[in-house]
């Protein structure tokens, strides 16, 4: 059974798949674009890291599908967002690079997207990165992590 993305709801063989890059392309079919998107609990417990560390990198860098309304309004995470975090988390450990680098770094190469994105470093040095093999890594991370992630209550607590 093939699974459908999870950016643009078609599947990957059929040819209308977006494959994680910038621009949306989705089965004309549809008529509106939806978009899952996934709690900060979901998206630490798929990333096998704190719910703080995520929330704070959320909340201190722009990260490309990341909904920001006022305050009290859960943030919503796209898996494109999702995909960009666990690319600049992979080179953190990796490369012991500051975060903010990281993450600008990964934006670039889902930017790129594809099997073989790479970014020029300098002229000697480029970056290579599998980036639908983390994709489809994040994806399946998600699809266990969404059922045991904890729901934000909403609301006054009783008493």
């Amino acid at each position: 059974m093939e699974v459908p993305c999870d950016l643009c709801l078609a599947t990957a063989r059929s040819g209308n798949c977006c494959t994680f890059k910038s621009k949306f392309y989705y089965p004309y079919f549809l008529g509106y674009l939806l978009v899952r998107s996934y709690t900060v609990a979901a998206v630490a417990v798929a990333m096998r890291m704190p719910i703080k560390w995520v929330d704070n990198v959320l909340s201190h860098h722009n990260l490309p599908g990341i909904s920001r309304k006022r305050q009290g309004i859960a943030r919503k995470v796209t898996m494109q967002a999702v995909v960009v975090l666990q690319v600049a988390l992979d080179l953190v450990k990796g490369t012991s690079i500051p975060l903010r680098r990281a993450i600008e770094l990964a934006s670039d190469l889902i930017a790129v997207g594809g099997s073989d994105a790479r970014v020029q470093l300098s002229q000697t040095i480029s970056l290579a990165v599998d980036v639908d093999a983390i994709g489809r890594g994040v994806s399946a991370k998600l699809a266990d992590a969404v059922e045991v992630a904890p729901r934000p209550r909403r609301g006054r607590p009783r008493r």
